[in-house]
């Protein structure tokens, strides 16, 4: 196989993983992945140690970023751990659910409306009242919308380092 249509498969799957990562899907972890695979294959010639440890910085840059916005900013609002993982598992159904309907927009709006609809329905539950509920709510969708679009910036960016180390 030449190195263009292998670069060319490396792009393609990359682009897929960046995807991903707007699902709440583990794109980034797959990126850096891909990146260590490709430096072994290829004895670590282009893609060397220097280029792989530029790719996990920002890959734990990543990670370090949907912790803190989606998870620790929704706890501001005095949010136990049960109802964030709720959450988060509200965004991650939502945005597979709205991929069905639209394929890139709909998993980030999905998303949205996935953490907004499941925080919303946890504090009615929990008895906290329809103005703390929505309050929350959008605060909720608002986290989650900021940690998919920094983690899918923080993927882009991972992918074009890693492709303009590419032998063409």
């Amino acid at each position: 196989m030449s190195i263009f249509v292998t670069n060319l498969f490396l792009i393609i799957l990359g682009c897929m993983f960046i995807f991903a990562t707007l699902l709440g899907l583990a794109g980034n972890t797959m990126i850096l992945i891909m990146a260590v695979i490709y430096g072994f294959f290829t004895d670590f010639t282009h893609i060397n140690s220097s280029i792989l440890g530029w790719i996990f910085g920002l890959y734990t840059l990543g990670e370090l970023w949907g912790f803190v916005v989606g998870y620790l900013g929704i706890r501001r609002e005095k949010i136990s751990y049960p109802k964030v993982f709720l959450i988060g598992v509200g965004t991650f159904f939502g945005g597979i659910l709205g991929s069905f309907v639209t394929p890139l927009f709909g998993s980030i709006i999905g998303a949205g409306i996935g953490a907004f609809l499941v925080a919303f329905l946890v504090e009615m539950v929990t008895h906290q009242g329809p103005k703390r509920a929505l309050h929350v709510a959008c605060i909720a969708a608002i986290m989650q919308l900021f940690c998919l679009f920094g983690k899918m910036f923080i993927a882009t960016i991972m992918m074009f380092i890693l492709i303009w180390n590419l032998p063409w």
